[in-house]
């Protein structure tokens, strides 16, 4: 596999532990997974900052089973 590919299945794992409930819990791990200037904006408009995101998701429903592909 290239760099390029390990990189892209890397993110891709990353996204997909940002759905899992114990890892959301955790501020530390989360942390790691996303970047200080990470922001995101929702479908209302609500703008998601890097800290703020990490304050809220141990709230957030993650996923109840594996994603189907």
């Amino acid at each position: 596999m290239n760099h390029e590919s390990n990189e892209v299945n890397e993110a891709v794992a990353g996204e997909l532990g940002l759905m899992d409930a114990h890892m959301r819990a955790s501020r530390i791990v989360a942390g790691e997974l996303l970047e200080r200037e990470f922001v995101e904006v929702g479908a209302s408009g609500q703008r998601w900052a890097f800290e703020k995101v990490l304050a809220e998701l141990p709230g957030m429903a993650g996923r109840v089973e594996e994603p189907h592909y």
